[in-house]
């Protein structure tokens, strides 16, 4: 009895592992709410944005932006005062020649907060996040990736002070930085776009899977390597790794 009840207990808390580092997740299943973060990160579409069952799994949806974006009316800190970060997300621009947002929190001020962009103009992908007096961008080189999908995710480390950014589960570039933790600042996060007036460096193309986690994970936790089950896949599994225990327990008897 006593060694089915421990692989119960490690069983779920490797779940917990699974789930625990993640604080805000847009999926995009025909829906702008974020798997966690409650109400305040459920998003408002404006401009032309719309569903698309084109995705990167060949199953469920994106969202397609041309023009428009998804904005959170929050105020609430997501990112600042964490002392590792990742922000990772599917893409798949329609055209390299952008400057595009993929996800973003503004402060309406400098410097900017969080951001994660393709920035198709200069061939990179922008990652930078705020210190307080300045920000220190991160431009990693990549070639064109218009027209497939790409998984893109960038890593804060605080621990060992540096920021990095992968392309399809693969170490572009890294940089020292200045700072362990990200400053705090009052956010609006949004997905598709980055300014105040929500009116600039507009994404054109398909995102899925936006996802934020207060860790900073390796390659080998990343969405492209190890997707997240889903809630109604959680459940089934665990149901029937106990209904295997259970059965089990009663033969032995």
């Amino acid at each position: 009895m006593k060694n089915y009840t421990l692989l119960l207990i490690l069983f779920f808390l490797s779940i917990s592992f699974i789930y625990g580092s993640t604080i805000a997740h847009w999926r995009f299943q025909n829906n702008l709410s974020s798997e966690v973060g409650g109400s305040n990160l459920v998003g408002t579409a404006y401009g032309s944005v719309s569903y698309s069952s084109d995705s990167p799994y060949g199953v469920g949806s994106s969202m397609d932006f041309s023009g428009g974006h998804v904005r959170m009316l929050s105020t609430t800190n997501i990112t600042g005062g964490l002392n590792a970060l990742t922000v990772e997300a599917f893409i798949k621009p329609d055209t390299a020649n952008q400057f595009g947002t993929i996800y973003s929190e503004d402060m309406s001020y400098e410097p900017r907060s969080t951001f994660l962009g393709y920035m198709g103009t200069s061939n990179a992908i922008r990652f930078f996040v705020n210190v307080g007096s300045e920000f220190e961008v991160l431009d990693a080189p990549v070639p064109n990736l218009s027209g497939s999908w790409h998984h893109i995710a960038a890593v804060f480390d605080g621990a060992t002070k540096t920021s990095s950014i992968y392309l399809d589960g693969v170490l572009l570039l890294s940089r020292s930085l200045s700072i362990s933790t990200i400053a705090v600042s009052p956010v609006n996060p949004s997905i598709g776009v980055w300014s105040s007036s929500m009116a600039h460096y507009n994404f054109d193309g398909k995102i899925a899977e936006v996802r934020l986690s207060d860790q900073a994970l390796s390659p080998s936790q990343f969405l492209n390597v190890v997707p997240e089950l889903p809630t109604h896949s959680f459940l089934t599994f665990a149901f029937l790794f106990i209904s295997i225990i259970s059965m089990t327990m009663r033969k032995q008897k």
